[in-house]
């Protein structure tokens, strides 16, 4: 009879496992259990030491890649190129450069190397957004063109085996003037498969192109989305879990390779204030990003000036958003950046381990975070050190 009932008990927590249940990890304020953190330790440094020009990368939106054998792609859009080191940090070669021909770029703005050895370059520009397409040699092969007012996508964050692109979307209707943002995973056709953010925003006046004034009114309309906490973010795992977060709740979804969702990680905190100060220095890297996506002609009559308006008329609320970025480790520990002065340009970490567990924290740069991918046992970015884009590489341990 013990057996009998053992066997059904079985077959009952089984079912719900089959039938698809979401676990929730409840984690306290405290760890509790053994702490652990995570040391970044400086591994290689690659910068403009001399005036060689693959050695300078001018464009805020610059970004690091890797390959499995640790050579290292920097995109420099500024440029219209990705430039190659080999894990030693010896310059190879330079792909692509600026052009409408084969392998050419006009509006590059991110370059991944995928788990296989491929790699994708996403291009956009006002409507138009090109996935280029390499092969293992890194030599291009061919490119999808996608063209419409009804999906934009502005940015481009692929999964390690390229299904799943995470993107901020627009999509304008001209019908009503208002344009839909969303915080979405799109397939490589570009269509949404999942929302994680939808809100909309007026469509911006063309003929009001050169108005300063007008210029902090719209960027102010969408940064009160912002300030709201209406903010999304994803990363994702190597064994091809996704992540995905709202900056004003401290939860995380965990989905499948399917996007099904399997487990929802949450934290208890206390709100962190946040100073006129630190909302003050927001002015700087929310100019960075736009003045970086801007034309030429267009430098003059959007300034740091007008931008700066902008962050002021958003009305920012005094205190912290709970989660400012996701990032995923290959070994299925997860990073939450928690805690953000971006006065000091430092975050508090939070950490949990491939249970949804919370186990500790750790300190690094906030830009430098925010651009970091972690591949063969290194965290790769690029940090602004003397004022130069730098190419730093960490040894990572958790300990």
């Amino acid at each position: 009879m013990k057996i009998q009932w053992k066997i059904v008990c079985f077959l009952l927590i089984s079912g719900s496992v089959f039938a698809g249940e979401v676990q929730t990890v409840n984690n306290g304020k405290t760890v509790s259990g053994k702490t652990e953190t995570l040391e970044f330790v400086e591994d290689l440094v690659i910068g403009p030491e001399t005036e060689e020009d693959h050695l300078i990368w001018a464009s805020f939106l610059t970004t690091v890649d890797a390959d499995s054998k640790g050579n290292m792609f920097v995109c420099d859009p500024g440029e219209n190129r990705v430039v190659e080191f080999d894990s030693e940090g010896k310059f190879v070669r330079s792909i692509g450069r600026k052009g409408e021909g084969p392998g050419e770029f006009l509006n590059l703005k991110s370059f991944q190397v995928l788990d296989n050895g491929t790699a994708i370059a996403f291009e956009q520009a006002q409507i138009l957004t090109t996935l280029n397409y390499y092969d293992k040699a890194l030599d291009y092969r061919d490119k999808k063109v996608h063209q419409s007012f009804e999906l934009i996508p502005t940015t481009a964050l692929f999964s390690r085996n390229g299904e799943w692109i995470s993107s901020t979307v627009a999509s304008v209707n001209m019908t009503t003037q208002m344009t839909a943002i969303h915080y979405a995973i799109l397939n490589q056709d570009l269509e949404i498969k999942k929302d994680l953010i939808v809100y909309e925003t007026p469509n911006f006046n063309p003929q009001r192109l050169m108005e300063s004034e007008y210029w902090s009114e719209y960027l102010a309309g969408n940064m009160k989305q912002t300030s709201k906490g209406l903010l999304a973010f994803v990363a994702f795992g190597k064994d091809g879990s996704v992540y995905t977060a709202k900056a004003d709740r401290y939860e995380i979804q965990k989905l499948d390779s399917k996007l099904n969702p399997v487990q929802v990680i949450k934290k208890a905190y206390d709100p962190i204030p946040m100073t006129k100060e630190q909302i003050d220095a927001m002015v700087e890297p929310i100019s960075e990003r736009i003045l970086g996506n801007l034309p030429a002609q267009l430098q003059s009559v959007v300034t740091e000036k007008t931008i700066a308006k902008a962050v002021k008329m958003a009305e920012f609320p005094p205190v912290h958003f709970p989660i400012s970025h996701l990032l995923a480790l290959e070994n299925g520990y997860l990073l939450v950046l928690h805690e953000v002065d971006m006065v000091k340009d430092i975050a508090k970490v939070d950490i949990f381990n491939p249970a949804g567990v919370y186990v500790g924290s750790c300190e690094h740069g906030f830009n430098s975070l925010t651009k970091m991918v972690f591949k063969n046992g290194y965290a790769y970015t690029i940090e602004n050190r003397d004022d130069d884009n730098t190419l730093v590489r960490y040894k990572i341990n958790i300990k």
